[in-house]
């Protein structure tokens, strides 16, 4: 009898309001006893029995129709072992852009003296998570969970108290959580956060005057632009392509800095938080495509929220209830229509060449194509590590900078690219500038790029010719230039073209404010190659212009 009198109060409330939104709510809510008992076709006849009531707005009434119709696609769901899941709740996963660590939240409760504490996993060599491991110095009283982590892997952002704090990773450890700045923590809450690969936006969830919904209590996903070091500009509203005048949260931009996954109550769906896909079509962070819904064998009648997809776009890690306790981690592989663009990792080392320790530099990764700046990280203090995942299609240099030590710069041809994940791995070894020079050691610009058969530079070699300019009027070091050619063509055109390189170098220098004393240029031809000029590709590494420390 109660039942029914609910089923018939849901009734007068969508004869009531339909075609407008309240309506879809209240069939959402009827059919969700259908729905958790796994009797689809009666949840379809109930929802298709109402169509002639959306006859003049029919878009949320097919949308849910679509959902309930939908071919299976063959996902599937897993519940992490116990090294991660035990009998307390576990929830807010965060997977490291490399996927080898798990960050998550759990909460242990009064029963072991504290609260909400921050958890890493990592994973195996044979694939397996291991047993997860508090994370000081979020082990303590504080109520505190994961929201992002960068993908280098030396900021992580967390949730304490409605605000979003960052802590860095140093040598000994994370530091001590400060406040993200004033212009992220500047309402009464924020929560679900998102860094964007590069660094330089930060997405995250909050109730501010800027919310699209009326009321206090309507969430929105906004955006922040990073001016420089730990300072944020205004928060901008993702406008109304993503939020709704309901709640919105629960922000993940993908590694390819374009694709988001998201919760909204706004968007229609099975009931509740569902989670969505939207891709970024423009420049402003408020375009963006229509939001598409994962699909019911992702989304439930009840909240879906707290998705991550690992870089690679094949599965997302989530918190979900029915397990020994009431909430776990789980993960859901995605099909192919809902998976985010390809991108490549590149993962490597930085050493110190003399004794083989870790070094922290930097690293700046440009694109060679536009002159823009797509990243800066750092290299661990500890292991001297470092990872950053870049969208495949592009032309890209990096360079890596240590004060005291010689550059090491190099470049990423990846428009050729299409694979799912394109992995690279570098292991890098800085020079001091001391023992360069004393060594008389030699250093090829990786980052020239001439016409074809001709000395004119390139718009893609200014910016390493501008840092070892920096570095030459820095430390008064005298150089050698030296230009060499593969072995086709005569040995005498071969001679005069390696001559002409080396000479616009050193023109270009000059031109731009380094000492001419210190500059000598010199041309070898054909005479010095690094590696046999039997191959394309080395005959390309024979094509070069270097530097000796003279």
């Amino acid at each position: 009898a109660t039942h029914s009198a609910v089923s018939e109060e849901l009734d007068d409330l969508i004869r009531k309001w339909a075609p407008d939104y309240p309506a879809i709510l209240a069939l959402q809510v009827l059919i969700e006893p259908d729905l958790i008992s796994g009797a689809l076709s009666d949840a379809l006849v109930v929802a298709k029995s109402y169509r002639p009531k959306f006859a003049g707005a029919p878009d949320q009434l097919n949308a849910l129709l679509n959902l309930l119709t939908d071919s299976p696609s063959g996902v599937i769901r897993s519940r992490l072992d116990s090294t991660v899941n035990t009998s307390f709740a576990e929830y807010s996963p965060v997977i490291s852009a490399d996927g080898k660590r798990l960050y998550f939240c759990r909460d242990e409760g009064m029963l072991l003296n504290s609260d909400e504490n921050i958890l890493i996993s990592e994973l195996t060599s044979d694939g397996f998570w291991g047993r997860a491991v508090s994370l000081p110095p979020f082990d303590g009283r504080e109520h505190e969970s994961p929201l992002a982590i960068s993908s280098d892997g030396s900021t992580l952002l967390l949730f304490r108290e409605g605000r979003i704090m960052t802590s860095r990773r140093t040598a000994s450890g994370w530091s001590t959580p400060q406040p993200a700045g004033a212009a992220i923590n500047e309402s009464r809450w924020q929560g679900g956060a998102s860094l964007s690969a590069d660094g330089k936006a930060l997405i995250f969830a909050a109730i501010r005057p800027e919310c699209l919904g009326p009321g206090s209590r309507d969430v929105d996903l906004f955006v922040a632009v990073r001016k420089s070091g730990d300072t944020w500009g205004t928060p901008i509203n993702l406008g109304p392509a993503i939020n709704t005048t309901l709640e919105d949260r629960s922000p993940f931009l993908h590694p390819d800095q374009k694709t988001l996954y998201f919760s909204s109550r706004g968007h229609g769906g099975l009931g509740k938080l569902d989670v969505f896909k939207a891709v970024r079509t423009g420049p402003s962070w408020t375009d963006w495509s229509t939001p598409v819904n994962l699909g019911r064998e992702i989304n439930t009648p009840g909240d879906d929220w707290g998705y991550k997809v690992s870089t690679d776009g094949q599965r997302a890690y989530y918190a979900g209830g029915g397990g020994p306790s009431l909430s776990d981690i789980l993960t859901v592989t995605l099909p192919e229509s809902l998976r985010p663009d390809p991108v490549s990792t590149i993962a490597g080392l930085v050493l110190d060449d003399s004794s083989g320790s870790p070094l922290d530099a930097t690293i700046l990764i440009e694109d060679l194509t536009t002159g823009r700046e797509v990243a800066t990280l750092t290299s661990s203090p500890a292991t001297g590590a470092f990872f950053i995942t870049l969208p495949q299609g592009g032309l890209y240099s990096y360079t890596i900078t240590r004060q005291g030590y010689l550059d090491a710069a190099n470049h990423l041809d990846l428009t050729g690219v299409s694979t799912p994940v394109n992995r690279i791995e570098r292991t890098v070894r800085l020079r001091t500038l001391t023992t360069a020079a004393a060594d008389g050691a030699s250093l090829v610009l990786n980052n020239l790029f001439f016409d074809t058969d001709s000395a004119t530079l390139r718009p893609e070699s200014f910016p390493q010719l501008r840092r070892l300019a920096a570095l030459l009027n820095r430390a008064q070091l005298p150089i050698e230039i030296a230009g060499h050619t593969d072995n086709e063509g005569s040995a005498t055109y071969n001679q005069t073209l390696s001559e002409a390189r080396a000479q616009s170098v050193k023109s270009w220098l000059i031109d731009n404010g380094v000492d001419s004393s210190l500059l000598k240029s010199a041309g070898y031809g054909e005479s010095r190659p690094i590696a046999p000029n039997t191959t394309p590709e080395s005959r390309a590494r024979n094509r070069r212009v270097e530097i000796t420390f003279r």
